[in-house]
């Protein structure tokens, strides 16, 4: 019957653009990337953007192509036709003028007006210190979390059996904190500092027992701090302390996070931003140095350099506590045992390189070239799919990128060379005939002794051993429906983790979308994923790979019927099958937003069923938490989950949010295993954050 509602229901107010655009956009592009993988990841590395937006918005009538590549659902065509309609016609007055652009629709105007203003262009005066901190907006964050449960990992335990077995209990307490400074000038000016402590990490040293590592220290286990300016006289960019680098589509370099497949079926295409601050509390996959950007004509120059400690599997010490060689490096950021506090800051890795942009017009050249150092040797396992892997101390990396528009057709694509001479390259095309019917293809191929430890391109997994071709399409049959759809054939020439043979696999989408009206909108989802896995069977030699299948079926609607009151409801079903072994599951839940009209409070709650045979049945789905974090619970097994999100404006400049959330399983009476295990069938989260801004 709720699902019937919509139906019957007629909304008595126009919907709030910007919230319900802001929440679809972040959700929208960050729910694909967790549905393939475990890691619990700051997401504020791609979408950290979009909340600056927020706080200022973007003058649509003074932004360069850099500034609007930033809101990430523009295409080249779409970028290209809004400049040159204001050449042409002058400054837009207002948001219905979008409609004229070329290439722009309704969605796409109402996708943008939460991050864009209207203003005059202005020439830009020069950036004085007064101006700077008299205009600048500061905040601070500080975030606690909790499970509730007493996990094993933090059992008492007898001095005995924990010197014996230190590794058997967490050193610190089960509470997560995180506090965050930042302070931004209009985008132009920026600087921030962050602090955390993981679950399980400690805080207090004192109270430790004395075979503790010296690495670890009182306070917070990871700090973080940048300063970063733009269009500063010849100098387009600055960065120094943690920031990262993103260049060409991702194959030569490029840290932090990027897209993947996402439900836009033709957002394939990389959107580098060069040089970028690092405000987000990933503890991995940055860099720490100084980086500069200057421009001159039609050519972008950039230099970095970077030099910062990893984690990594130590193999061998030398008498005087160097280590000699490491296994892999460690990207978890935990530190909450002590074997990973022994690997902790155990190799210093020393980064330095350039890139070179070449622009006119319609096209764009860029080179990027870098060398990489560590002061111990990398020593791979001696397993057959780390054949390829990369060794030694030292490796070199260049690659040639292009981008080519051309009319309706856009052009792009990357060569990359590491030093053992593996080579990557990729090369794609997106063609917007009109706007109603958009068109995608990239092709992969990335040599299996490709050794390169900051790309991240397009990909199934990672940047070696892998060839693959996508096709996708956008299709707007009428203005209230519309078909996303993809096809991604891919194969891997030799064994990696988990197949021990060369094997191949593909994965289909296709969603189609209706607008029944401005305040009621579906979608139904299909999706199947098929590829190779190894099959344990004691009785044969060798483990061999078999097919691995899985189907899932999504209904998605979400509708307001009241000013205040918005409902969304989901319901997916999965069926998985691998060799004989078949399984399936199915996840439901009711979404409640309400929002009170000039209210200083909000109230998000969602309850779920769900019930699958197996772990390999999960179904990932986004919910609403606390700002700049980011929940993507996987549901599995049988049972119920509710969460309540509850945000409070104190005062003008004071907001604190709370959120409570709990999974029970009615078939379990352990949850999880290891040093995570609860005894008992509820696992109960608890989290709370201040923000203050001025």
């Amino acid at each position: 019957m709720i699902f019937i509602i919509p139906f019957v229901c007629f909304s008595q107010k126009e919907k709030s653009d910007k919230q319900n655009s802001e929440n679809n956009i972040i959700e929208g592009i960050i729910e694909y990337i967790a549905e393939n993988t475990d890691e619990e990841i700051d997401y504020s590395d791609i979408v950290g953007n979009l909340y600056d937006f927020l706080e200022h918005p973007l003058n649509i009538n003074s932004a360069t192509e850099d500034d609007l590549k930033q809101l990430y659902f523009l295409n080249d065509f779409q970028i290209s036709s809004l400049l040159g309609y204001i050449i042409n016609y002058g400054a837009i007055v207002s948001k219905y003028e979008l409609l004229y652009v070329d290439g722009f629709t309704e969605e796409t105007m109402k996708m943008m007006l939460p991050f864009i203003c209207f203003k005059k262009p202005v020439t830009e005066k020069k950036i004085s210190f007064k101006n700077v901190f008299k205009y600048g907006r500061n905040r601070i964050f500080v975030r606690y979390s909790q499970i509730l449960e007493k996990q094993a990992g933090y059992a008492d335990a007898i001095d005995s059996v924990y010197e014996n077995k230190p590794n058997m209990r967490f050193l610190g307490g089960p509470e997560k904190i995180y506090t965050h400074y930042d302070f931004n000038y209009f985008n132009k000016i920026k600087f921030g500092f962050t602090a955390e402590k993981d679950p399980g990490e400690i805080f207090f040293k004192k109270n430790k027992k004395k075979f503790i590592d010296a690495k670890v220290q009182n306070g917070f286990d990871f700090y973080s701090g940048y300063i970063f300016a733009k269009d500063i006289g010849i100098i387009k960019k600055i960065a120094l302390g943690n920031y990262h680098l993103q260049f060409g589509q991702g194959l030569t370099l490029w840290s932090g996070l990027a897209f993947g497949k996402t439900p836009d079926a033709v957002s394939i295409k990389r959107y580098a931003q060069g040089i970028k601050p690092n405000n987000s509390a990933n503890e991995t996959n940055y860099f720490k140095g100084m980086a500069i950007t200057s421009e001159y004509k039609n050519f972008e120059f950039s230099t970095f350099f970077s030099k910062r400690k990893l984690d990594a599997n130590i193999i061998e010490k030398d008498s005087l506590d160097k280590v000699l060689s490491v296994s892999t490096f460690q990207h978890t950021g935990y530190h909450r045992l002590p074997s990973e506090i022994y690997d902790k800051n155990s190799v210093y890795e020393k980064l330095f390189g350039g890139n070179i942009k070449y622009k006119k017009r319609k096209i764009k050249l860029g080179l990027t070239f870098y060398k990489t150092d560590y002061n111990a040797n990398v020593i791979p396992d001696d397993k057959p799919s780390y054949l390829f892997n990369f060794k030694g101390n030292d490796n070199f990396n260049a690659g040639i990128d292009f981008d080519y528009l051309i009319k309706k057709f856009n052009f792009f694509g990357e060569i990359s060379l590491s030093e053992n001479k593996g080579l990557a390259y990729l090369t794609g095309m997106v063609t917007s005939l009109n706007p109603g019917f958009l068109f995608s293809v990239i092709y992969r191929n990335f040599r299996r002794n490709y050794q390169n430890l900051y790309a991240n391109a397009f990909s199934v997994s990672s940047c070696s051993n892998e060839k693959a071709l996508y096709l996708g399409v956008n299709i707007g049959l009428t203005r209230k429906i519309s078909i996303k759809a993809y096809c991604d054939s891919y194969s891997f020439p030799w064994i990696k983790y988990r197949i021990y043979a060369p094997s191949e696999g593909y994965e289909i989408f296709t969603q189609i979308d209706f607008k029944l009206s401005n305040d009621v909108k579906m979608f139904f989802r299909y999706r199947q994923k098929n590829k190779k896995l190894n099959f344990n069977d004691e009785l044969l030699p060798i483990n061999l790979p078999l097919n691995d299948k899985l189907i899932s079926f999504r209904y998605n609607i979400s509708y307001s019927v009241l000013p205040f009151l918005e409902l969304k409801n989901r319901i997916e079903y999965v069926d998985h099958k691998y060799n004989d072994n078949t399984g399936n599951g199915f996840m439901m839940y009711q979404d409640v937003i309400f929002k009170p009209l000039n209210k200083p409070f909000s109230l998000t709650m969602r309850y779920a069923l769900f019930d699958t045979d197996t772990y390999d049945e999960r179904i990932y789905a986004y919910e609403n938490d606390v700002l700049y974090s980011f929940s993507f619970p996987s549901y599995f097994y049988k049972g119920s989950r509710f969460y309540i999100l509850l945000h409070y404006k104190i005062f003008q400049n004071l907001d604190v949010w709370t959120r409570f959330a709990q999974t029970y399983y009615s078939n379990k009476d352990i949850i999880s295993t290891g040093l995570n295990q609860i005894n008992g069938n509820k696992k109960t989260e608890f989290k709370l954050q201040l923000r203050y801004k001025y």
